[in-house]
C-alpha cells in the first residue's frame, strides 16, 4: 500500500510539473490539490515544490491567481505552524541546559519551511500578522542557530567623532541595489571635498563608509564606482561567516551595518545573525520585517509601512521623510520627470533621499554608545 501511495503521488506531482510548463494553471492547481489527500507531511511538502516559478507565471497571466495563491497560503501556514510549535516546545516552554540539548532543539530536520516565504508574503498582499509568522518562522529555521554561537568579540576601542557604517549585499555590482545607491557615495564625496566649511559636510567627515560584496564581480562600471567612491571597499565572497565576523566586528569595528538583501536572494543573514556591529539595520531592498531579534532597525516611510503596522514588525521603524528609497538620475532622466525647483545636489541627486546617513546619525550614534564595551 506504501509503495502504491508513493507510485500515486510521483504521478500526481510528476503531472502538475508538466501542466505547469504548459501553462496550464487551473489543471495544475487540481492536480496539487489532490496530494491534500495524502498522509504523509513529506509527500505534501514536495507536491508544492517548485511553486515560487508556478505563482510568478500565474500572477504575471492573472488566471486562476486567487485559488493558486490561497492553495499555497495553506500549505505555507502549515508549515509556520509546524516550525514556531517546536520553537515554543524547546525555547519558550523550556530552556536547553547542555550544548546538545541546544543543538537538538535547534534541529529541524524533520520539518520544512515554505513554499511561500517571506518576499512572496509581500508581493501577493498576506495580512500583515501572516507575514510577521512567516518571517519569525524563516528565520527560527534558518538562522535560530547562528544567534546561539558563541563567537569571538575584541574590546571596541571608543573613538569620538567617527561613525564607521558598512553596506553588505549580494547586489553591488549592475544591479537596481547599486543603481539606486550610487548617488550616497558621490554626495558624500562631494560635500567633503567641495564643502568643507558646511555644517553638512561635518556630518559626512565623521562617516566612514565600509563596503561588503559577496555577490559576483561583474567587472561592471557599478562595481567599480563603488570600488572607487567608497572609503573602503571588500570583497568577502571567499570568508566563511565566521571570518566576515571577525573582518567586520574585531578588524573594523563597524558601527552599523545596513544590511541590503534580507529576506531575499543571496543573503548571507547567518553572518547578520551572528551581530557583527553593535547596530543592525534593515534598508531599502526589503522593507518588510525580518521577523528576527538581530535586527534593530527597518528604515522606511509612513507609505510603505504606516504606524499602525508597526505592531508586525520586530524591529523599530526609522521614517525617512517623504520616502525611504533612495535614488539617483542622471542629468537628462532627471530633466524629464523632476521639476525645476525640486532641491537637488550639482550632481543631480535628490537632496531627501540622500539625506539618509545624516538622518540616521544621532539615533546611530545613541544606540552605538549604550552597546559599546
Amino acid at each position: 500500500m506504501k509503495y502504491l501511495s508513493n507510485f500515486y503521488f510521483q504521478g500526481l506531482n510528476q503531472a502538475s510539473k508538466v501542466l505547469n510548463e504548459l501553462y496550464d494553471f487551473r489543471k495544475t492547481v487540481a492536480a496539487m490539490g489532490q496530494t491534500n489527500e495524502l498522509d504523509s507531511v513529506d509527500q505534501h511538502i514536495h507536491a508544492v515544490e517548485g511553486i515560487s516559478l508556478l505563482i510568478r507565471r500565474s500572477s504575471l497571466l492573472w488566471e486562476d491567481f486567487e485559488v493558486l495563491r490561497d492553495t499555497v497560503t495553506k500549505a505555507t501556514l502549515r508549515n509556520v505552524g509546524l516550525i514556531l510549535d517546536h520553537y515554543t516546545k524547546y525555547f519558550i516552554l523550556s530552556t536547553p541546559r547542555t550544548d546538545l540539548e541546544r543543538a537538538q532543539a535547534l534541529s529541524m530536520k524533520s520539518l520544512q519551511i515554505g513554499p511561500m516565504l517571506p518576499f512572496d508574503t509581500m508581493l501577493y498582499g498576506l495580512p500583515l500578522d501572516q507575514r510577521l509568522i512567516v518571517a519569525k518562522a524563516t528565520s527560527i529555521y534558518y538562522y535560530k542557530q547562528y544567534e546561539s554561537i558563541t563567537v569571538v568579540r575584541s574590546t571596541r576601542k571608543k573613538i569620538q567623532n567617527s561613525l564607521k557604517i558598512g553596506l553588505i549585499s549580494y547586489d553591488f555590482n549592475d544591479h537596481p541595489t547599486t543603481h539606486l545607491i550610487e548617488g550616497i557615495f558621490k554626495y558624500i564625496r562631494e560635500f567633503r571635498t567641495n564643502h568643507i566649511e558646511t555644517v553638512k559636510a561635518s556630518y559626512y567627515q565623521q562617516i566612514v563608509l565600509y563596503v561588503y560584496a559577496y555577490g559576483a564581480d561583474d567587472q561592471s562600471y557599478f562595481r567599480k564606482m563603488l570600488e572607487t567612491t567608497s572609503d573602503y571597499f571588500f570583497d568577502i565572497v571567499g570568508l566563511s561567516h565566521f571570518e566576515a565576523f571577525d573582518l567586520i566586528h574585531n578588524q573594523h569595528q563597524i558601527d552599523a551595518l545596513f544590511d541590503m538583501q534580507i529576506h531575499t536572494l543571496g543573503n548571507r543573514l547567518e553572518l547578520t545573525a551572528l551581530r557583527p556591529a553593535p547596530v543592525i539595520i534593515n534598508y531599502l531592498v526589503f522593507p518588510g520585517t525580518s521577523g528576527s531579534t538581530f535586527f534593530d532597525y527597518v528604515v522606511a516611510d509612513r507609505i510603505v509601512v504606516p504606524a499602525e503596522a508597526a505592531l508586525f514588525y520586530t524591529e523599530r521603524l526609522l521614517y525617512l521623510p517623504p520616502t525611504y528609497q533612495v535614488s539617483y538620475y542622471s542629468e537628462d532622466i532627471f530633466a524629464l520627470r523632476f521639476p525645476t525647483d525640486l532641491s537637488v545636489s550639482a550632481d543631480k541627486t535628490i537632496s531627501h533621499s540622500t539625506m539618509t546617513f545624516e538622518f540616521l546619525r544621532d539615533a546611530i550614534f545613541d544606540r552605538r554608545n549604550q552597546l559599546r564595551v
